[in-house]
């Protein structure tokens, strides 16, 4: 071999390595309410085979999961696909999302990498939000319009690629008798923090008071449950808190008002409020608010003391929080799950994995992660998919099982 040879052969080498495909990595951050069906749609449905998951002990109740392995059909058999969740709450998920700066207690998301270690890039592609953008403080005049993904807009009326059901909890305290609450009594508890139980109940005896918990102003939930009382979504709410941990415990309570805020004074996870709900040890009786996946999560921490938390879900406006019940439009505590895009444009590979590449195909009926998401809500406890929500508001489909 002459040295002419060994060049060429050198050439070619660093041609072959030079075309090797690039991981492709996708970063999912948001709303917290989809967490548990995102999880299964990613293990279950979306990869060729079996995805590596990290860490390894993840389930559908862990905010921060990430993901490997392939997809054949989307993005070939060679390349490793890496999708990244880090979920924080609906606002500062459209907010990372938009590239936009805004006070505390906004900040990006961190992941993990494959090796369970954090990684340094924060940057997320796409953010779940229960609540559509105008909804919140953060407008499309002022901040540019996130782009808002529909599963099937063609077939569904809204925009949004799925529906998640929120509820009304009272504390696992024996004591606390509410329920039912009405949109008015929540106005009327948001804007004191705590009324007597004989006003929930009619027993004007009664005058233990009743304290309302729940969540920060960047959380879609509380957007949520202000918009479907006629509070207001961005109304303050006067809400109590622990004064230590997350539980409060004997009559220590305190005060933490937020009438006039827009976002401080509740807490950043839904998890954190179902744990304040679920506190064997606590003498006061407290309402809260959670997501469908918040209360289902928190249930198996009462098992072990015969309470599930199950039983503590109360009715809104006296309708039961059921699958029925948001499909027959008689149960109002719901909302569109939206997915959101940077402001800026969606690159190839992140738009590949949301829509997949079935051409006259709505997304729902591709092959990309839409379809994957609406087929683990099909088979969802607490969440409705689109395609659910249509047929049986047509009247095509059967029963459907409760929530609770």
């Amino acid at each position: 071999m002459n040295k002419f040879t060994r060049i060429a052969l050198a050439v070619a080498t660093v041609g072959t390595i030079s075309g090797v495909q690039a991981d492709v990595t996708i970063r999912i951050t948001g709303s917290t309410a989809f967490r548990g069906t995102v999880f299964n749609a990613l293990k279950n449905n979306f990869f060729t085979v079996t995805p590596k998951v990290v860490p390894s002990s993840a389930d559908t109740a862990t905010s921060k999961v990430t993901f490997v392995g392939t997809n054949t059909t989307l993005f070939g058999a060679s390349t490793k696909v890496i999708i990244q969740t880090a979920y924080s709450g609906s606002v500062e998920g459209l907010v990372n999302v938009l590239g936009t700066t805004a006070s505390s207690p906004v900040s990006q998301p961190t992941y993990l990498k494959e090796d369970g270690t954090a990684d340094t890039g924060t940057v997320a592609d796409l953010a779940f939000s229960d609540v559509a953008q105008s909804t919140t403080t953060f407008s499309s005049a002022s901040y540019g319009s996130a782009i808002d993904f529909s599963a099937d807009p063609t077939n569904y009326p809204g925009q949004g690629v799925g529906v998640v059901t929120f509820a009304f909890v009272r504390n696992r305290n024996a004591g606390n008798l509410v329920g039912n609450i009405t949109s008015s009594q929540f106005q009327v508890l948001a804007a004191n923090g705590a009324l007597s139980q004989g006003y929930f109940t009619q027993d004007i005896t009664d005058s233990t008071p009743v304290y309302l918990t729940g969540r920060y102003g960047f959380s879609g939930t509380r957007l949520t449950v202000g918009a479907v009382t006629g509070l207001g979504a961005n109304a303050g709410q006067t809400l109590f808190a622990a004064s230590g941990a997350d539980n409060i415990t004997g009559n220590d309570v305190t005060d933490t008002p937020t009438v006039g805020s827009t976002w401080n004074g509740g807490y950043v996870s839904g998890g954190t409020v179902a744990r304040v709900l679920n506190n064997a040890s606590q003498a006061n009786l407290i309402l809260g608010y959670l997501g469908a996946g918040d209360v289902r999560s928190a249930k198996s921490n009462n098992n072990s003391v015969g309470q599930p938390l199950t039983d503590q879900v109360i009715s809104f406006n006296g309708v039961a929080p059921s699958r029925d019940n948001v499909i027959a439009g008689t149960y109002e505590f719901w909302s569109y799950q939206h997915l959101y895009g940077k402001k800026s444009g969606v690159s190839a590979d992140v738009s590949k994995f949301i829509k997949g590449t079935v051409a006259n195909k709505s997304p729902i009926d591709s092959n990309g992660f839409l379809k994957a998401l609406d087929t683990a809500l099909q088979a969802d406890l607490d969440n409705i998919s689109l395609k659910q929500m249509q047929s049986h508001r047509s009247g095509d489909g059967g029963a459907i099982s409760p929530l609770y």
